[in-house]
């Protein structure tokens, strides 16, 4: 039932050059003709977080200089993860033309789209680093927890992508529910307070998966272990999510180019 999904992903991990370098290509087209360039995706994260770290450390009475690191850890996560979400409806209505012209693997446009917003999520941990040494963050080992963290993250976008790009060339409204949602699931989630706030018993804590994915490159960068559930609830996610993205792929793979 896998075997023709499997086989477009290793078509499109062996192809490894070709979506690194069309990645890569879309962050200089974006800021083609832009003195600052890429500059441009750091400085509007550090304005970003600069404006609600005011705004919000006196709305919960927090102290400036603990707050900014950690709205600063779960700003740069939470971008990384609305922003995947929110493209990943429209990956192959915007790859149209590659689809049409040429025979390609579906999954190289996936990868494609995660690549390149973990190269602008490179660029905004620059943000991250200047917090670090100016408010004098103290890190330790479980910093490098972060590392493994941000791969299942990764590879738990990568699945929902998928299902999501499907949808979204099938029902080309999804792309403006997603994008009406993730301001809903941004203040439902715990990126700019804490889950202490609410109780860690809430439902809104525990079922929302932003939780899990958040602890588990936040708490690394802040110098904390995540929490065990974290691990254990992100690894079941990435196994029914992938179960799924390839099971619905494998059924309407061969659809797309009629739906586009």
């Amino acid at each position: 039932m896998y075997k023709s999904a499997l086989k477009d992903f290793s078509d499109a991990l062996n192809a490894y050059r070709l979506w690194i370098y069309m990645a890569s290509n879309d962050i200089r087209l974006r800021y083609r003709g832009s003195t600052l360039g890429p500059i441009w995706i750091t400085l509007t994260m550090v304005i970003f977080i600069g404006a609600l770290s005011i705004v919000y450390s006196r709305l919960f009475n927090q102290e400036i200089h603990q707050y900014i690191p950690f709205v600063t850890c779960g700003m740069l996560v939470w971008t990384f993860i609305s922003v995947i979400l929110i493209e990943s409806s429209e990956i192959f209505i915007s790859s149209k033309e590659f689809i049409e012209g040429m025979r390609m693997p579906y999954f190289l446009f996936v990868f494609r789209m995660i690549w390149r917003n973990c190269l602008v999520f490179l660029h905004n941990f620059v943000v991250y680093i200047l917090v670090v040494i100016f408010f004098h963050v103290k890190i330790n080992f479980y910093v490098l927890l972060a590392i493994p963290g941000f791969l299942i993250v990764t590879a738990n976008l990568a699945a929902v992508s998928v299902i999501l790009s499907l949808i979204g060339t099938r029902f080309r409204d999804l792309p403006p529910i997603i994008s009406a949602m993730i301001t809903v699931v941004f203040f439902v989630s715990p990126v700019t307070w804490q889950t202490k706030m609410v109780g860690a018993d809430s439902l809104i804590i525990q079922l929302n998966p932003i939780t899990y994915l958040l602890d588990l490159v936040r708490s690394p960068l802040l110098g904390i272990p995540p929490q065990p559930n974290t691990i254990y609830v992100s690894l079941s996610m990435l196994i029914v999510l992938w179960t799924f993205a390839l099971m619905v792929f494998s059924t309407n793979s061969k659809k797309i180019p009629f739906w586009l």
